[in-house]
C-alpha cells in the first residue's frame, strides 16, 4: 500500500513535529502556484506497520529556484525525510524522470454498491450517473472506493431530501481527489428555506460535503466583524414580480449631460418601452420632481406592474434644485474667512447634525411616494437610499432608519446597504491589525429594510485576499434572499458614462460572462440582475450599452434552479432548467463564467420533415479576368484577398483574409481590385494602382489595430484607374490620396461631409470605426472634386460595414460611403491587394535643399539626419516615402534650434508607420525644458515641441497654471550616476505593531541598502532606532542620504513621549469621545497651533543630530499624506516645516500628483465646480523635490492612459527645474504576503515601470522597484531590495537626447540601451528594450584556447525492460531528461517528451534516475493501480491543468530500486 502527494501548492507537516514526510497537508491557493510536491510513499515490506518509505520526491518546481530531488528516504539528520527544502538538484549530473501507463483490458467501474445498513447510499442510477442519498444525520459508515465517482461518471447527484442535521460535515467517500469536474456535481432537494451554504472539501483520504449556515461568516479573514442575524421578511405582497423563465432584470438609467440646471433630457417612447417591458424594477432621481413623476407614469402606462423607486442620496444634495431645501443645512468650512461648502463634484454634503435637515430629507421622500395613479397604485413605489455608509447610531444612520420605518407598508424600502468591505467600518491598519469596531457588513440595516443593492462586490479590504471579496458578497446576497429580501445584483463591469464609443457588442458578450455567473450562483426568488456598461441612455449611447435585454443571455430560457450552488475550491457551480453554470473566482480578482446551455427544442422523432422547395440558384456573375480586362495588372502578385468581404466584419484583433501571401521582395507599386454585385448598382468593379506608399507589405491591407500601421493618410502618385462604373473615370498618372486607418474619424471641411479630406481620431486601443479609402483626381476635371475609387469602412465593430465603388450618389449619404451600412445589399463582395516589383528599388531620400536651414541627408546607408535650423521652419522637399520607413535610424538634430515651442514640419508625406525606436532626438538640452512629439497631419510629418510647464492639451489642463521657480542649490543633494539606474529605496520590518520590540535590520540587509541605493526614508519606529539605523547605513556608505518619514495627516508608529493625545481629531458617539482614525493612524487636529508646532519641532530635532564628521544623521524630511487645500492649517504646517529646515537638509514630500489638477473629484467626470490645484506643483516652490505616487491613477473624467503621461511630464518638469524626483516603480505592495511573487514575476513587472522612469530620467531622478518594502525574515531579498536584478547590474550610460512621443509610444536612447514605453488605453503599459552589448569581440590575435579536461564517462543508462520485469507492457507518457535544476513550472511543464494519445489505463508507473557525487548512481521504479483516469494528471502537478491536490492512497504498489535503504516489494 502507498500514497501519493502530488500538488503545485505550498504544504505543511501534519504530524506536529515539523517533519515533512508522507503525511503532509497541501495549502491550496487560487493561483495554483506554490512550492510544489511530487512524492510517492509506500509501505516498507520488511516492516509493514513501520514508517512508510519515500520512493522518490521532486519538490520546489514552481519557483525558478533550485529544486529538491531524491530517491528513498533522506538520511540527512538535518534534512526532511521527503527531501523538502533540500535544494539539491544542482548536485546531480543525471536527472531523469519518466511516467508510464499500462492498459490491462477494458477498465472495470469501481463504484461501490450502497451499504445496506447505512442511512446514506452511493449507487449508480445509470451508467453515467451516481447518486449519493444522505440520511437525516448524514453521518454513517463509509465504504472505501479506489476511485472517487466524479472521475468515472458524468453526473454526481447529492440528494438532501432526507437531510435534517443542518450545519456540519458529511463524508461522502473515503478517497481523496480534487480532480472533480465541479460541473458534474448537483445538489438536489436542499430547500433554500434551510439557509445552507455547501462546499466539497478534500482532507487526506476523505471527500467531504461541508455544510454551513448562510449567516456564518467566521471562516473569512473578516469574520470577526459579523455577529448575529437579522429577522426574516414578514411581507412580500408589495414586491415586484419575479420569474425563472428568463434572467430577472432590474435596470438603472439616466440621461446626459447631468447638468441639472439645464432642461431635462426626455426619454423617448421607444426607450420607455425597453425599460418597462424588459425589467421588473428600477430607480430614478436627480431630475426635477415633475419629471421623476412623469417618467414613472409613462413607464407604468406600458407596464402597470412595474416598480419604480425614487433615487434618494442620503449623504449629499445633488441634482435639480428642490424648492423646499435650505442651503444652511449643508456642511461647510471656513477658508480665508469665507464659508465654502464641503462637496464632491456637484454633490454638497448634508450636515446631519441639523434636525430640520433630517426631517426635510424624510418628508421629501414621503411626499414623492404619496402620489397615486387612478388605479390606486403608487406612482413611485418606494425609495432607494444611496450613500448610506455610516456608523450605527449616528445622525446620518438614524435618519435613514427613520425614513424606512416611516414609509407605508406597501412601499419598497431599499438602499445601498450590504457591503462586505464594511465587516469593520474603518479600513484595517495596512492589512494587519483591526482596531476599529465590527460593522457586520451593514446587515443590521436589513432589520428595517426590504432589501439591498450590492455595490463594489469585488472590492476587498486592505488585509483581505482579493478573491474573498466576491465570495463574501455572494454569501451576503444569498443570506438576504434566504430571509426573503430583495437583492439587486450589479453586473456592470464598469461605468463609461457617455464615453462608451470603444465598447462593442462583442465586448459586452465577454464582460457578461463572469458577472452573470456570479448572479446565477446567488439567485433565488426576488434576486434581480443588472448588466450594462453605462446607465446613460441615448443619444449618447447605443441601446446595447445601457439596456441589454436583447443579449442572448436574457432571451434564452433559464428555468428554475435544480438545487443550491456548491463550491469546490475556487469554483462555484449550479444547475438550472436550461443551463449549468460554473463561476471560477480568480485570486487576482479576474473571474470567469462557464456555461453549458441545454437545447430547448429537441430534434423531432417520427417521419422526416417535408423538404423545402429549393428555388433555382441564380446564375452567378462571371468573374472578371483581370489580366485580359486590365492591361495595367501585368506583373502584379496577389498579397491579400477577402472573398467575400464579411457583411459584419470585426477586424479589431485580426483581419480574416481568405488568402494571403506576404513572401514578396521589395516592391514599388501597390494595386487594389474591388468587385461588387447587388440589386441597387448591379455588377461593378474597379482597379486602382499607385506608387508604393510603404515598404511594409502588411500595411497595404485592411488597417489593422494590432499590426501597428496606425494612420496612413497621405498623397499617392502615378495612380492608374480602370473601372466599369460610369461615374468613375479611368485615367493614368493621376494624383491621389489614401485614408487608411482603424480609428474613428471626422470631416475636415466644416460641412459635415465625409470625403477625401477626413481626419483620423486615433485612440490608444487602435479600435474604432475604420476607413480604407482611395481617392483620385478626376481626369476630366483635374481642379474639381476628387473621385472616390473605392471605400470600405466600419470594419472593426461587428456591425454592417460600408462598401462602395465610385462616389456615393445618394443625396442623403456621404460621398465616401461613411455610415451607409450597406454591405448586406451585395451578393458579391471581393477585395484583392497586389504588389509589383520593378527592378531593384531606388532610395527616395531627397538631397538637402541648399538654401534651407534644415537638411535631410543620408549619413550612412541606414541613417537619415534631419538638422533643424534656428527656427526649424523652412521649405520642405516632398519625399515619396517617409525616411523612417526605409532607414534604420532617423536622427533629429536640435543643436541649432532656438525657437522653443512650436511645430516643425520634417517631411511632406504622411505615415505613422515609424518604428519609434528608430527615432533619436540629439542635442536638445534639458535646460530648454521641452517635450517632443511626432505627429502626422494630412501629408505632413511634424515635430511638435511644447514646454514641460504646459499642460493645456490634457483633459485636466485647466487645473494647471503658472510655474514654480528653479532650484537654487543642489549641494546637499545625494550623488547621482548614469553608470547604472540610480535607485532609491523604502524599507521597513514587519509586523508593524509599534507597541512591540523593534525588528532589527541585519548587517547584511544594511549593506544591501547602503551599497545599492542613494537615498531612502525611514520612520514609524522608535526615535532611538531611527537614528541608530541611519548611523549603521552611513557607517557602510558615508555619502548615503537618509530622510525621516514624517506623516503630516495622522499619528502612527511607536509612541513619541512629547505628543499630547488631545491634539487628535475625535467625534462623540453615544456620549463617548472616539478618535477619528484609519487603522492605527489617528488623525491630527490641525486647527490646534500647539499640535502643528510640535509636528515641526519634532522633525527639526530629528534632523539636528550630527555624526563626528559633521554630517547629519538624518539628512532631511519626507512629508507624507500632504494632500490638502492651499491655505489650510494642514498645508501651512507642511510649508512652515520645509522653510524651517536648515539649508543643508533635503526637503521632500509626497507632493506632485496629476490627479490633483483639481483638488476635489470632478462631478462624475463632466463638470468641474472645484478649484484648480495645479497638481500640487505650488509645493515645489519651497521643497527640494517630490515622490510621485499613484502615477497611473486617473480622475473620474480622465482617460486612463492620460494619467501616466501627465505624471511623466510632472516628473520631467521637476527634473528640468533642478528638483529631486523619486519615481515609484512598485507594481503593488504585497507587504508580508509575497509568497506567490517569484523572481520571474519581478522580471516581468519591472518592464513597464522601468521604461516609464527611463523616459523621465534626468540627473537627480531616482527609481525604486520592489514588490514590498518589508524586509526579511518575512520576504526574500528580491521582493524588497532588487539591486541584483539584471536591469540594475547592466550599464545604462548617459541619455543621448530627450524622449520623443509617437502616438501612444515614448522612446529614448541611452549609451547602453534603447527603450520604448507603450502606454495602454486600459492602463496596462509595456516596456521594450534593446540592450547594446558592452563587451565587443576582440580584434587581434586569437585568444589562447583553454585546456579542455577529458569528459567524464557517462553512466550507462538503465535498460528498463531487462532490469525491471514489471515494466513490461507500459507505454511512455512523459519524460523530463534532464529535470531542470531551477524549474519554474508555474505556467507550463517543459517536458522533453510527451505522448498523451493513450486508451483508458489501469496502471501508472514512474522511473527516476539520478547520479551525483554524494549518492552515486541511483534509480527507482514504482508502479501502482491508476489513481486517475486523466493521463494529464499523472505528470508533474501543474497549476494551469487544474488537477489540484492528488493526496490519496494508492494500491498494488510495486517498487524496484538499486538504493539500499529503499526496499523492493510488490502488491
Amino acid at each position: 500500500a502507498g500514497n501519493i502527494e502530488f500538488w503545485p501548492y505550498n504544504y505543511a507537516p501534519e504530524n506536529g513535529a515539523d517533519i515533512y514526510d508522507c503525511e503532509d497537508t497541501a495549502i491550496p491557493n487560487e493561483s495554483g502556484i506554490g512550492y510544489g510536491s511530487m512524492q510517492v510513499h509506500v509501505e516498507n515490506p520488511l516492516n509493514l506497520s513501520g514508517p512508510r518509505q519515500t520512493v522518490f520526491a521532486f519538490n520546489g518546481f514552481n519557483r525558478g529556484r533550485t529544486a529538491d530531488l531524491g530517491i528513498g528516504r533522506n538520511a540527512n539528520p538535518d534534512g526532511q525525510p521527503d527531501w523538502t527544502f533540500s535544494a539539491n538538484a544542482d548536485t546531480y549530473t543525471v536527472r531523469k524522470m519518466q511516467v508510464y501507463v499500462k492498459q490491462q483490458g477494458p477498465p472495470e467501474p469501481t463504484i461501490s454498491p450502497a451499504p445496506t445498513l447505512s442511512p446514506k447510499t452511493s449507487s449508480p442510477v445509470s451508467s453515467m450517473t451516481t447518486v449519493v442519498t444522505l440520511g437525516a444525520s448524514g453521518v454513517d459508515t463509509i465504504t472505501h472506493d479506489q476511485l472517487c465517482p466524479s472521475q468515472i461518471t458524468e453526473e454526481l447527484l447529492i440528494d438532501g431530501a432526507a437531510y435534517t442535521n443542518g450545519v456540519g460535515t458529511v463524508t461522502l467517500y473515503q478517497c481523496s481527489s480534487v480532480g472533480f469536474d465541479p460541473m458534474k456535481i448537483k445538489l438536489i432537494n436542499f430547500p433554500i428555506q434551510d439557509g445552507l451554504w455547501f462546499e466539497i472539501k478534500n482532507r487526506k483520504n476523505d471527500v467531504n460535503l461541508v455544510i454551513k449556515s448562510l449567516a456564518d461568516y467566521s471562516e473569512y479573514s473578516t469574520g470577526g466583524g459579523y455577529s448575529g442575524e437579522y429577522p426574516f421578511q414578514e411581507s412580500q405582497e408589495h414586491y415586484p414580480e419575479f420569474s425563472w423563465n428568463h434572467v430577472s432584470k432590474w435596470v438603472s438609467y439616466r440621461k446626459m449631460p447631468a447638468q441639472w440646471n439645464k432642461p431635462k433630457n426626455i426619454f423617448t417612447q421607444e426607450e420607455i418601452e425597453w425599460i418597462a417591458n424588459n425589467n421588473y424594477m428600477s430607480w430614478f432621481g436627480l431630475e426635477s420632481v415633475d419629471y421623476i413623476l412623469e417618467l414613472a407614469k409613462d413607464i407604468k402606462q406600458v407596464n402597470p406592474k412595474y416598480k419604480q423607486l425614487l433615487y434618494w442620496n442620503s449623504y449629499g444634495y445633488r441634482g435639480v434644485e428642490i424648492d423646499t431645501f435650505n442651503e444652511d443645512w449643508l456642511q461647510y468650512e471656513m477658508i480665508n474667512g469665507k464659508r465654502v461648502h464641503i462637496q464632491k463634484g456637484q454633490q454638497r454634503y448634508y450636515n446631519h447634525s441639523i434636525p430640520e435637515m433630517r426631517q426635510w430629507w424624510i418628508d421629501h421622500a414621503l411626499k414623492m411616494t404619496s402620489h397615486k395613479l387612478p388605479n390606486g397604485d403608487r406612482v413611485i413605489n418606494g425609495v432607494f437610499s444611496d450613500a448610506t455608509r455610516s456608523d450605527i447610531g449616528t445622525d446620518h444612520s438614524n435618519m435613514i432608519e427613520e425614513l424606512q420605518n416611516a414609509l407605508p407598508a406597501d412601499c419598497i424600502k431599499m438602499g445601498n446597504f450590504l457591503r462586505q468591505k464594511d465587516a469593520y467600518r474603518k479600513v484595517f491598519n495596512e492589512g494587519y491589525k483591526r482596531n476599529d469596531k465590527p460593522h457586520n457588513g451593514n446587515r443590521w440595516r436589513l432589520a428595517y429594510a426590504d432589501g439591498s443593492y450590492l455595490e463594489n462586490v469585488h472590492e476587498n479590504r486592505n488585509d483581505q485576499p482579493v478573491d474573498e471579496a466576491i465570495i463574501v458578497s455572494m454569501q451576503l446576497a444569498r443570506e438576504g434572499l434566504w430571509k426573503g429580501k430583495i437583492i439587486f445584483w450589479n453586473g456592470a463591469p464598469f461605468n463609461c458614462l457617455a464615453n462608451c464609443d470603444d465598447v462593442t457588442e462583442a465586448d459586452m458578450s465577454e464582460y457578461i460572462k463572469p458577472t452573470l455567473a456570479e448572479y446565477l450562483i446567488i439567485a433565488e426568488k426576488y434576486g434581480y440582475y443588472n448588466f450594462l456598461a453605462s446607465p446613460v441612455a441615448g443619444p449618447d449611447n447605443e441601446r446595447y450599452i445601457w439596456e441589454t435585454s436583447q443579449m442572448d443571455e436574457f432571451t434564452r430560457p433559464l428555468g428554475e434552479p435544480q438545487g443550491p450552488p456548491v463550491r469546490v475550491g475556487n469554483k462555484f457551480t449550479r444547475h438550472f432548467g436550461h443551463v449549468s453554470v460554473m463561476l471560477t473566482v480568480g485570486v487576482n480578482g479576474v473571474n470567469e463564467g462557464t456555461y453549458k446551455w441545454i437545447p430547448t427544442t429537441p430534434e423531432p422523432v417520427g417521419p422526416p420533415a417535408p423538404q423545402p422547395v429549393i428555388p433555382p440558384t441564380p446564375q452567378p456573375v462571371a468573374p472578371i479576368d483581370i489580366v485580359d480586362t486590365i492591361p495595367d495588372s501585368q506583373g502584379y502578385e496577389l498579397v491579400y484577398e477577402l472573398d467575400p468581404i464579411p457583411v459584419q466584419p470585426n477586424f479589431a484583433t485580426e483581419v480574416g483574409y481568405t488568402r494571403q501571401d506576404l513572401n514578396h521582395p521589395p516592391f514599388s507599386r501597390v494595386a487594389y481590385f474591388i468587385e461588387l454585385d447587388g440589386a441597387e448598382f448591379g455588377h461593378q468593379w474597379a482597379w486602382v494602382s499607385m506608387d508604393a506608399f510603404t515598404d511594409n507589405v502588411a500595411f497595404t491591407g485592411v488597417p489593422c489595430p494590432v499590426c501597428d500601421q496606425g494612420t496612413l493618410q497621405q498623397s499617392v502618385t502615378n495612380v492608374h484607374v480602370v473601372s466599369n462604373v460610369p461615374d468613375l473615370h479611368d485615367g493614368t498618372s493621376l494624383a491621389g490620396n489614401i485614408e487608411f486607418w482603424p480609428y474613428n474619424y471626422a470631416p475636415e471641411n466644416g460641412a459635415d461631409i465625409y470625403d477625401c479630406e477626413d481626419t483620423a481620431i486615433p485612440n490608444e486601443s487602435g479600435i474604432g470605426y475604420g476607413s480604407m479609402q482611395v481617392h483620385v483626381e478626376n481626369p476630366l476635371n483635374l481642379s474639381g472634386p476628387r473621385q472616390t475609387v473605392f471605400a470600405f469602412n466600419g470594419f472593426n465593430r461587428g456591425r454592417t460595414a460600408d462598401l462602395g465603388i465610385g462616389r456615393n450618389a445618394n443625396p442623403d449619404g456621404q460621398p465616401d460611403w461613411t455610415f451607409s451600412a450597406n454591405a448586406d445589399t451585395y451578393t458579391v463582395r471581393k477585395m484583392q491587394v497586389y504588389v509589383k516589383q520593378q527592378g531593384p528599388p531606388e532610395p527616395t531620400i531627397s538631397p538637402a535643399p541648399t538654401l534651407s536651414p534644415k537638411t535631410s541627408s543620408p549619413v550612412s546607408s541606414m541613417t537619415t539626419v534631419v538638422t533643424l535650423g534656428a527656427s526649424g521652419v523652412d521649405t520642405i522637399t516632398h519625399d515619396q516615402l517617409c525616411p523612417s520607413q526605409i532607414t534604420e535610424e532617423l536622427l533629429i538634430d536640435g543643436a541649432a534650434y532656438t525657437n522653443g515651442v512650436g511645430t516643425v514640419t520634417l517631411y511632406q508625406c504622411s505615415s505613422v508607420g515609424f518604428d519609434p525606436m528608430k527615432i533619436k532626438l540629439i542635442n536638445f538640452p534639458i535646460q530648454d525644458g521641452l517635450w517632443f512629439e511626432i505627429k502626422n497631419r494630412k501629408n505632413d510629418v511634424n515635430l511638435v515641441i511644447k514646454s514641460l510647464a504646459d499642460y493645456s492639451e490634457y483633459s485636466t489642463g485647466g487645473g494647471y497654471s503658472g510655474e514654480y521657480p528653479f532650484q537654487e542649490s543642489q549641494e546637499h543633494y545625494p550623488e547621482f550616476s548614469w553608470n547604472h539606474v540610480s535607485k532609491w529605496v523604502s524599507y521597513r520590518k514587519m509586523p508593524a505593531q509599534w507597541n512591540k520590540p523593534k525588528n532589527i535590520f541585519t548587517q547584511e540587509e544594511i549593506e544591501w541598502i547602503a551599497n545599492n541605493n542613494y537615498m531612502s526614508w525611514f520612520g514609524l519606529e522608535s526615535v532611538d532606532y531611527i537614528l541608530e539605523l541611519a548611523k549603521d547605513i552611513k557607517q557602510v556608505n558615508p555619502k548615503y542620504k537618509q530622510l525621516l518619514y514624517w506623516n503630516s495627516y495622522g499619528y502612527r508608529g511607536v509612541e513619541i513621549d512629547t505628543f499630547n493625545e488631545d491634539w487628535l481629531q475625535y467625534e462623540m458617539i453615544n456620549g463617548k469621545r472616539v478618535h477619528i482614525q484609519k487603522g492605527q493612524q489617528r488623525y491630527y487636529n490641525h486647527s490646534i497651533p500647539e499640535m502643528r508646532q510640535w509636528w515641526i519641532d519634532h522633525a527639526l530635532k530629528m534632523t539636528s543630530h550630527k555624526l563626528p564628521n559633521g554630517d547629519r544623521v538624518i539628512n532631511g524630511v519626507f512629508s507624507d499624506a500632504t494632500r490638502s487645500d492651499i491655505g489650510t492649517d494642514h498645508s501651512n504646517m507642511i510649508e512652515e516645516l520645509q522653510n524651517a529646515l536648515p539649508a543643508d537638509c533635503i526637503k521632500m514630500g509626497n507632493f506632485l500628483r496629476q490627479k490633483d489638477a483639481y483638488r476635489k473629484v470632478f462631478n462624475e467626470g463632466y463638470k468641474r465646480n472645484d478649484k484648480p490645484h495645479n497638481g500640487n506643483r505650488w509645493r515645489l516652490a519651497y521643497a527640494d523635490g517630490s515622490y510621485l505616487e499613484n502615477v497611473h491613477e486617473n480622475r473620474n473624467d480622465q482617460p486612463v492612459d492620460e494619467a501616466i503621461i501627465v505624471s511623466m511630464q510632472l516628473a520631467r518638469e521637476g527634473l528640468w527645474k533642478g528638483k529631486i524626483i523619486f519615481w515609484n516603480g512598485a507594481p503593488f505592495n504585497c507587504l508580508a504576503n509575497c509568497d506567490d511573487v517569484t523572481e520571474a514575476d519581478m522580471s516581468e513587472y519591472i518592464k513597464p515601470t522601468l521604461a516609464e522612469y527611463l523616459i523621465i530620467a534626468e540627473k537627480y531622478g531616482y527609481y525604486n522597484f520592489l514588490a514590498s518594502p518589508v524586509a526579511g525574515p518575512d520576504n526574500e531579498r528580491y521582493i524588497w531590495e532588487t539591486s541584483q536584478m539584471d536591469e540594475f547590474t547592466r550599464p545604462l550610460g548617459e541619455p543621448q537626447g530627450p524622449p520623443v512621443r509617437v502616438g501612444n509610444k515614448f522612446t529614448r536612447h541611452f549609451g547602453h540601451v534603447s527603450v520604448m514605453l507603450t502606454v495602454g488605453v486600459n492602463g496596462v503599459n509595456e516596456g521594450t528594450y534593446k540592450w547594446i552589448p558592452t563587451t565587443p569581440e576582440p580584434v587581434g590575435p586569437p585568444a589562447p584556447q583553454p585546456v579542455i579536461p577529458p569528459t567524464p564517462q557517462p553512466v550507462a543508462p538503465i535498460d528498463i525492460v531487462d532490469t525491471i520485469p514489471d515494466s513490461q507492457g507500459y507505454e511512455l507518457v512523459y519524460e523530463l531528461d534532464p529535470i531542470p535544476v531551477q524549474p519554474n513550472f508555474a505556467t507550463e511543464v517543459g517536458y522533453t517528451r510527451q505522448d498523451l494519445n493513450h486508451p483508458p489505463f489501469s496502471r501508472v508507473a514512474y522511473f527516476i534516475e539520478l547520479d551525483g557525487a554524494e549518492f552515486g548512481h541511483q534509480w527507482a521504479w514504482v508502479s501502482m493501480d491508476a489513481f486517475t483516469d486523466n493521463v494529464a494528471f499523472t505528470g508533474v502537478p501543474c497549476p494551469v491543468c487544474d488537477q489540484g491536490t492528488l493526496q490519496q492512497s494508492v494500491t498494488n504498489v510495486h517498487v524496484v530500486s538499486n538504493v539500499p535503504d529503499l526496499h523492493d516489494g510488490t502488491s
